[in-house]
């Protein structure tokens, strides 16, 4: 499962399942259907296929996605020609698939590789296919496609821990703001520090649970952020918690410089309203609409309003990325939010290891401010192990496949071998 589909929540597979279903049992089912509605259910099936192997960060989607768009815009495209088209996609994919499934020795995928492969071939060995035959292939594929999606779905939301079900149930999700009352504190790090300081503590609470004595704390993004702030306060805020390491993964450490370049990001209108509700909460002489242009501020109000678990937030990255205008109206470092932005740099000393990890294609939080952040805390004395991983972004650097995580897995054995 790729970051991005670890950051949505459950039901978008699901409804993407469901959809992929119905339009391979029509297929199926219906092959007698018109030519034109034919080759518009089709399309319509390739490009939500086109876009499920991209949400697995697959490039063959994007074939997928030219052969749908094919489909409903070139006129006079014959089901004939489309069926060329689709027999040279499936035996391309077939042979990603099988080169990566037999990297990986997983035999599952290599079968459903060799099935595709078999079908392009037959795609191609008969030019003059009949609608039948077009329909049924690609409707055994899709059904067969939204099958395991609503089964991966159902999977994930039985399998959500009891905290995110019912965040009142468990002091685990005790933070402010995060299934309690109060603003939840985005980017304030004494609030966020202790409240992952707590949460370990909370932990320990649990009778039935075999705890070690010693923790490593990770975090990613805001809470890599967090995670650095809870190193820092954990000698004087929690000394009985014995903490080995500290690891952070893109942590929005230089707030000055992450507030300055959020306006050069896709999603940095998101983020920031985050950041920007939070700390109008937090400090009296911050006024989110000082900050804010006219024209956007509805737009953050409404942004701010949303975790990303909610379904609404769909809305929300949609928005930013469609609209692209800058939320800000003056420079964010002018004035108190400046002055607030820098005092929640987390500059607090670390007794225990420390490592950073970026992504080297990050455009949310850059390498160059990451850098200038290690740069300070080693000159302030902080010792930290920075590790840069290309070909890698904000969210990819943490997902299954990055190369980050083995070395994290392993970065975190030592830490409490060596405890």
């Amino acid at each position: 499962m790729t970051a991005l589909q670890q950051r949505l929540p459950w039901w978008p597979g699901a409804l993407l399942g469901v959809l992929s279903l119905v339009l391979g049992v029509i297929l199926i089912l219906r092959p007698y259907l018109s030519l034109a509605a034919l080759l518009m259910v089709l399309a319509v099936s390739l490009l939500i296929h086109g876009v499920s192997l991209l949400l697995q960060r697959r490039w063959t989607g994007l074939l997928w996605l030219a052969l749908g768009l094919a489909g409903l815009v070139v006129p006079g495209l014959s089901l004939a020609v489309l069926a060329l088209l689709l027999g040279a996609v499936l035996i391309i994919e077939a042979l990603t698939d099988g080169t990566r499934a037999l990297r990986k020795r997983d035999w599952a995928e290599l079968m459903s590789a060799a099935t595709s492969l078999i079908l392009g071939i037959l795609a191609l060995s008969w030019p003059d296919v009949t609608v039948i035959v077009v329909a049924v292939i690609f409707g055994v594929l899709l059904a067969n496609f939204g099958l395991s999606r609503i089964t991966a779905a159902i999977r994930r939301a039985r399998n959500l821990p009891e905290q995110e079900r019912d965040p009142r149930r468990s002091t685990l999700k005790a933070a402010v703001g995060l299934g309690t009352e109060g603003a939840h504190p985005y980017l304030i790090g004494q609030a966020e520090g202790r409240s992952v300081l707590d949460s370990i503590r909370a932990a320990r609470q649990l009778h039935e649970t075999d705890l070690s004595p010693t923790s490593v704390i990770w975090g990613h993004s805001q809470g890599g952020h967090a995670a650095l702030w809870a190193g820092g306060l954990a000698g004087s805020y929690a000394p009985e918690l014995a903490v080995a390491g500290v690891a952070a993964m893109s942590p929005a450490a230089n707030l000055p410089a992450l507030f300055d370049s959020l306006n050069d990001s896709a999603i940095g209108s998101l983020f920031g309203s985050f950041a920007l509700a939070a700390y109008a909460a937090e400090y009296p002489e911050i006024h989110a609409r000082d900050y804010v242009r006219p024209g956007a501020r509805l737009m953050a109000e409404a942004m701010s309003r949303r975790c990303l678990s909610d379904p609404a937030t769909i809305v929300s990255v949609a928005t930013a990325l469609v609209g692209r205008e800058p939320i800000w109206a003056p420079d964010p470092l002018e004035g108190p939010l400046g002055e607030r932005a820098a005092e929640n740099v987390p500059t607090l000393l670390i007794d225990a290891p420390v490592l950073i990890a970026q992504g080297a294609d990050d455009t949310l939080v850059t390498p160059a401010a990451q850098e200038d952040y290690v740069e300070r805390r080693r000159a302030a004395g902080q010792e930290i192990d920075y590790r840069v991983f290309g070909d890698q972004d904000h969210l990819s650097v943490i997902a299954d496949d990055s190369p980050m995580i083995p070395e994290l897995r392993e970065w975190t054995r030592e830490r409490f071998l060596n405890r």
